[in-house]
C-alpha cells in the first residue's frame, strides 16, 4: 500500500507498506523513540491536530498482479519513488 500524510492540501509525507494500512498507522502512533521515521511523523501530526489544521490520510492499494516479462512489479515502491523525488515532502528525510 501507498500512503501519504496531506495536511492543509499539502503532501507532507508518502511512505509505502507490505502490511495492512492500519497496522502501519498504529507503528505512527505507538512510536517508538528508536524508530525515527515512526517519532517524526508522529510528532508532526499532533503537532498539526493540535493547531487545528486538516489531516488526510490516502492510500492506494493495489492488488499486487502487475508483471512485466514474466516479473513482479511492486507499484507501490515505484510510485513512493518518484512521487518523493517530484513532490519533496518536508517529512520525508533522506
Amino acid at each position: 500500500i501507498l500512503y501519504a500524510f496531506v495536511v492543509d492540501s499539502e503532501v507532507m509525507y508518502i511512505g509505502k507498506t507490505d502490511r495492512g494500512l492500519r497496522s502501519r498507522m498504529l507503528n505512527y502512533r505507538n512510536a517508538h523513540v528508536s524508530q525515527t521515521t515512526n517519532t517524526r511523523n508522529n510528532e508532526g501530526l499532533v503537532k498539526c491536530l493540535l493547531q487545528k489544521q486538516s489531516v488526510e490520510i490516502y492510500g492506494l492499494s493495489t492488488d499486487g498482479l502487475f508483471q512485466y516479462g514474466g516479473f513482479h512489479i511492486n507499484l507501490a515502491a515505484g510510485l513512493e519513488d518518484s512521487l518523493i523525488d517530484e513532490l519533496k515532502p518536508p517529512w520525508n528525510v533522506n
